[in-house]
């Protein structure tokens, strides 16, 4: 049973690792041929916008966002927001109980 539950662990933390890796490789990207501080942007798989300027970290350049997410107008977020929203109101209404 443990060797289960080790498993799913391992699955599930491979995933989120598989997902954080497409912002850092964006955000390295958008330094490409720039200097420390110069100003860069770069967006996520649903067309956020992420704004900062370029930082030397672990000897590679890399943008760090220094200003607040610019959210798209994508279907993402468009389905999302109302589902989070909504889940938020089933929680609060079982806090109050």
């Amino acid at each position: 049973m443990k060797s289960i539950y080790l498993i799913l662990a391992m699955l599930l933390s491979s995933t989120a690792l598989a997902h954080q890796g497409h912002i850092e490789d964006a955000a390295m990207l958008a330094c490409t041929d720039k200097q420390v501080n110069d100003a860069c942007e770069y967006q996520n798989q649903v067309a956020d916008r992420y704004k900062g300027n370029c930082r030397l970290i672990l000897e590679a350049m890399m943008c760090v966002r220094n200003q607040p997410i610019e959210r798209s107008n994508s279907i993402f977020h468009q389905i999302s927001e109302p589902l989070l929203s909504h889940q938020h109101q089933l929680e609060t209404s079982k806090t109050i109980q």
